[in-house]
């Protein structure tokens, strides 16, 4: 069983109640303290009950029932973070990405591995690890996906992405304001899909 939140601004109520409608999610809205104080709520309102707790930002654009067909590739999968999005670009274009996954083209692999999480556009994790994971990044400053990361490489487990990517991003203008600079290319995923579930691998 997956539990699903939405982390959502007010300024984007309206996709954030769609998106939430469409995967059978709770919102949990931004208080004016951040993303990471939102994301770190949301995590903390999935169930654990659930095997796999997931969180979309409220800017993801989800396959047709994203749940079922993630639960039926995580059958298959290490109990670690997996990333439900691979980006063209940011934190910055980078050659080692898309060079994995042409190799996952090529291969037919349905999975990719990284050491860290790059992208918080939609991100599941095993339930036993979220109260791990939250009190190990308390008094990080990092950006939401790299605090992750880092409870992730900290535990040396790395990253697992779905491929293609079960959520795109909705490329509109950033409600934040990026420590790295202005969001000025596309921010959209490399291959968007359904995967044909396997274990093939491919690390980038």
């Amino acid at each position: 069983m997956i539990s699903a939140v939405v982390m959502a601004h007010k300024d984007r109520i309206h996709h954030a109640r769609a998106l939430a409608a469409d995967v059978g999610a709770r919102i949990v809205w931004d208080r004016g303290l951040g993303e990471n104080d939102t994301g770190d709520r949301a995590w903390q309102a999935t169930s654990l009950d659930a095997d796999w707790a997931v969180v979309l930002q409220d800017d993801a654009v989800p396959v047709p029932y994203l749940l079922q067909t993630l639960q039926a590739g995580l059958r298959g999968a290490p109990r670690t973070c997996v990333g439900l999005y691979v980006g063209t670009s940011y934190p910055q274009p980078s050659g080692r990405v898309s060079a994995g996954v042409e190799e996952a083209r090529r291969r037919g692999a349905s999975w990719l591995e990284h050491p860290s999480l790059l992208w918080g556009v939609g991100v599941a994790i095993p339930v036993e690890h979220v109260g791990p994971m939250l009190e190990f990044v308390e008094h990080s400053t990092l950006p939401y996906d790299r605090r992750i990361g880092t409870y992730f490489k900290h535990i040396k487990r790395p990253v697992r992405y779905t491929f293609p990517s079960l959520v795109d991003h909705r490329d509109e203008p950033t409600l934040l304001s990026p420590a790295d600079g202005p969001r000025v290319l596309p921010r959209v995923a490399h291959e968007f899909g359904v995967p044909e579930w396997n274990e093939r691998v491919v690390t980038f």
